[in-house]
């Protein structure tokens, strides 16, 4: 075998096909491993987009959601003048003298949601301002206080302006609201 390795040009050569047939196979493996690196690289890069849509699409529709039971939450009153009558007999009810009521219908803008509003001018004490507004805020769960305010009349008796609010929602016309 030495003879042939010697004759052949001896283990110089045999050397040097193996470091060609091992380098031409790293180059090929490198080569093989740099694509596969490549098409993980754009793999990465496509779940990485895909996940940023999955939580945008999922941020929407958490958005959506709570918009939608919001918008749910909102109901009109069934009949305006009945729940304008009704708000009139808890307030006289609660030994209040009412100077001034005025009722407005705000349609819906690109500021705000459409709404029933109510303004009443009141006379009377502290606990009968109060004591009238938590019951007609108890039988009527739509409706809320916009803006409350307080001044001193008398020595016992309270000036209060009172604006009362039902948000309305724009997806049911006219659903059923009860007052007791």
């Amino acid at each position: 075998m030495r003879q042939l390795e010697h004759h052949q040009g001896g283990p110089t050569v045999l050397r040097k096909a193996l470091l060609i047939v091992s380098s031409a196979s790293m180059f090929i493996m490198s080569a093989a491993w740099g694509y596969v690196f490549l098409e993980l690289r754009e793999v990465r890069k496509e779940h990485t987009q895909l996940s940023a849509d999955l939580m945008e699409l999922q941020a929407v529709s958490v958005q959506t959601t709570q918009k939608t039971n919001f918008l749910q939450k909102l109901k009109p009153p069934a009949d305006r003048a009945e729940m304008t009558s009704k708000i009139q007999k808890q307030v006289v009810s609660h030994g209040l003298r009412l100077s001034a009521m005025d009722v407005r219908e705000h349609p819906i803008s690109a500021k705000q949601l459409a709404h029933l509003e109510w303004d009443l001018k009141l006379k009377g004490t502290y606990p009968q301002i109060k004591s009238a507004l938590a019951q007609t805020l108890s039988d009527s769960p739509y409706l809320r206080i916009k803006t409350l305010t307080l001044k001193q009349a008398s020595a016992n008796d309270l000036d209060a302006q009172v604006a009362l609010v039902v948000w309305l929602n724009p997806a049911n016309d006219r659903p059923s609201v009860s007052i007791r």
